[in-house]
């Protein structure tokens, strides 16, 4: 004999997706993951975009494993919050178009976060608050790129390679 699934959906209850809290608590939550710094890596950045092109800014993943993005953060020096989703694999690229706020052409900081909130990589190019820039601020059309995609050392070029190795 054929005997239906008699299925009866458990009562809904909300999950905090901001880091508030609730007064119900399911088992479904997801503990957010922390990162080692450098792990996922500003990699290629335009601030100042050539006519018709807008800003941007590519990461990296240095790691050996796909990164999934839900809860990373992408931050200017105005404090504007550009929140990630995706995934990136393993020594992959991944670009954030027109991201919050507004990367300042003479000088900003691009500040990457992870899940847990804790500070995964830092860029600071041009003149910014008094801090030591990496690089020089790039101009109208050029980028400022890791001179080997994942390593620390940046160089502004007029090779703009979004979501590709990096050219200098």
């Amino acid at each position: 004999p054929y005997f239906p699934n008699n299925i009866t959906p458990k009562e809904a209850t909300s999950v905090p997706t901001n880091g508030g809290s609730s007064n119900s608590h399911t088992s479904s939550e997801v503990p957010k993951t922390s990162f080692v710094e450098g792990s996922l890596l500003i990699n290629e950045f335009v601030s100042s975009p050539a006519e018709g092109t807008s800003e941007f800014i590519e990461l990296y993943n240095t790691t050996g494993n796909t990164i999934f993005l839900e809860g990373w953060i992408i931050q200017d020096g105005s404090l504007a919050k550009t929140p990630l989703s995706g995934v990136i694999v393993s020594k992959g690229f991944f670009v954030i178009e027109k991201p919050k706020g507004s990367l300042n052409n003479s000088g900003d900081l691009i500040l990457l976060t992870d899940p847990t909130g804790k500070e995964i990589d830092r860029v600071v190019y041009g003149e910014w608050n008094g801090e030591d820039a990496l690089v020089s601020a790039p101009v109208k059309g050029q980028s400022a790129a890791r001179v080997l995609d994942g390593i620390k050392d940046f160089s502004v070029t007029d090779t703009v390679t979004k979501n590709n190795p990096n050219v200098i």
